[in-house]
């Protein structure tokens, strides 16, 4: 009898020097980020700032991919499952452009 354990995604990163693990967790079904910033009181608000912006934009670029394989999909007969799966994922991208755009102001 096999008994494996279910795989969990998994965030990767590096912090003072030594490599960090962490289960992935996303109600939205975001995928795992490819990069963890680690913040502390040594990152200054304009970096703070710009790192805000530049994630903003990368969700931005998968929100407007995730648009245009949906309307593909709708187009080409995609399956209902499909379907709901690319709105979770914009749903999940208009939330967190939501967020990063408060962030941005503050």
């Amino acid at each position: 009898m096999n008994h494996t354990l279910p795989t969990h995604p998994q965030l990767h990163w590096q912090e003072n020097g030594q490599s960090r693990q962490a289960r992935w967790r996303s109600e939205g079904g975001n995928p795992v980020p490819e990069t963890v910033q680690v913040a502390d009181d040594t990152l200054t608000a304009n970096a703070a700032h710009r790192l805000v912006r530049e994630h903003r934009a990368k969700v931005e670029a998968d929100l407007k991919a995730t648009l245009m394989a949906y309307d593909e999909g709708k187009r080409n007969g995609a399956s209902r499952e499909k379907l709901n799966k690319l709105q979770e994922r914009i749903r999940a991208d208009l939330d967190l452009v939501s967020t990063l755009s408060r962030a941005e102001q503050n």
